[in-house]
């Protein structure tokens, strides 16, 4: 992290879609997060970390 963050690539999980009910027409997921250079799971992800928990 001294070098600062590395570019990631956000990858949406469309199974996560939702509609926000407090804002007509927009909509969220949640995202998986890759190192575009090599395609492996960015460390900062929180969602890659529970996966290699479990």
């Amino acid at each position: 992290m001294d070098a600062g963050l590395p570019d990631i690539l956000v990858t949406p999980d469309l199974d996560t879609l939702a509609p926000l009910p407090w804002e007509p027409g927009v909509a969220w997921c949640i995202g998986d997060v890759t190192d575009p250079a090599t395609g492996d799971s960015a460390p900062e992800s929180p969602r890659d970390l529970l996966r290699s928990v479990l």
